[in-house]
């Protein structure tokens, strides 16, 4: 078994850890930090598995936040132009007495961040090696603006005030390390991804261990269900191929999802693909779209565009094999692999551990090692 693989399969225990850490920190930072009195926004900063990270805390505190008000009905994860735009979004929004936690108070902060940031803002920098560069830069200067900010990278790293010679010239002072697992002996980042979001979404709302726990349950099953004894997370015959994906689709967290499917497919398996939200790819793309080409569709039940992608080349030349029953479900149409979000704030935990997947899969079915060094 590959190192991404046994990464890969590491992730529910490493849950449990980051869990256990969430009360630890929460216990250090203090109550009152995490009051909605304590900060206008709380902006999270990533560069890509990182990124993704960032964008997932924000949908499910946001989608957290929503379940918990007095009289909140059930709803979709916030979608992913929203967490896109969060930051117009908090400052155009009706303003909420701060004793109250506005979803809008979680956002993604975009290159251009600092521009709206304000000495009331929180910065959450999310970087697993605590080495990147782009980060590093825009922290010093959230620092300089006054802002409190908290850097999530893995055990071992050093505060960005003093990790190595060249940098401590930043002199970042009042930046507070959260560590979060080991560090990824491999670079596609997998366990590294999704510790950092248990961690983050349950330190800043407790409430999410539960469904935290269950999540476990769920991925743990998946995981082992779908390995046979002493084989890989891949193994296939030769007859099960999967279509290699030219487009990868999503909605709200979905697209969250696609674009991080995207880059796995690059980082393991060398298969570069498009990544869209179905209204985007309907508006356009669609036109470049040939019958066999793979579609991979991140839906949810009751999805109105499900059916429509499902129907875009009905009896094209792309097959799906049933093989790849525990990684997904194939459609009707044999080129459409469809990937089913659940509903609730973590509703994207299995699909993730599923895109996952099927990029190792990929990569065994092009012939490239998962462990590749790039």
């Amino acid at each position: 078994m590959s190192q991404l693989e046994s990464a890969i399969q590491s992730q529910p225990q490493a849950w449990i850890e980051a869990l256990v850490s969430a009360k630890k920190y929460r216990q250090v930072l203090g109550e009152k930090f995490f009051s909605p009195r304590k900060f206008d926004r709380i902006v999270f900063v990533g560069l890509g598995s990182s990124r993704t990270a960032a964008e997932l805390c924000v949908v499910t505190l946001r989608s957290a936040a929503v379940a918990s008000r007095p009289g909140a009905v059930a709803v979709r994860s916030a979608s992913a132009s929203a967490v896109r735009s969060g930051a117009a979004i908090a400052r155009s929004a009706t303003v909420m007495p701060r004793s109250v936690s506005a979803p809008t108070r979680f956002v993604v902060g975009q290159e251009n961040f600092l521009d709206d940031l304000t000495r009331n803002d929180l910065v959450v920098a999310i970087s697993h090696r605590g080495k990147t560069e782009w980060l590093l830069k825009r922290v010093k200067s959230a620092r300089k603006m006054g802002c409190e900010v908290l850097q999530v990278s893995a055990r071992g790293t050093r505060a960005w005030f003093a990790f190595d010679r060249k940098n401590s010239e930043a002199s970042l002072s009042g930046v507070r390390l959260i560590e979060v697992g080991e560090l990824e002996r491999v670079e596609p980042h997998t366990v590294s991804l999704t510790s950092a979001v248990a961690l983050v979404t349950a330190l800043f709302e407790p409430g999410l261990e539960k469904a935290w726990k269950g999540q476990i349950k769920k991925v743990s099953g998946f995981l082992t269900e779908s390995v046979p004894a002493g084989a890989g997370l891949a193994a296939r015959s030769d007859s099960q191929k999967i279509i290699r994906p030219r487009f990868i689709l999503g909605d709200g967290v979905g697209e969250v999802l696609a674009r991080e499917a995207q880059l796995k497919a690059v980082e393991v398996a060398k298969v570069t693909a498009l990544a869209f939200s179905s209204e985007a790819f309907f508006h356009g793309p669609h036109w470049g779209y040939v019958p066999g080409d793979g579609i991979v569709y991140f839906s949810v039940s009751g999805d109105d565009r499900s059916k429509k992608i499902r129907g875009l080349s009905a009896g094209g030349a792309g097959k799906v094999a049933p093989g790849l029953g525990p990684t997904g479900a194939p459609s009707n149409n044999q080129s459409v692999f469809e990937i089913e979000l659940a509903r609730g704030p973590l509703g994207w935990v299995l699909a993730l551990a599923k895109l996952q997947r099927l990029a190792v899969d990929l990569a065994r079915q092009s012939g490239v090692h998962p462990d590749w060094i790039r």
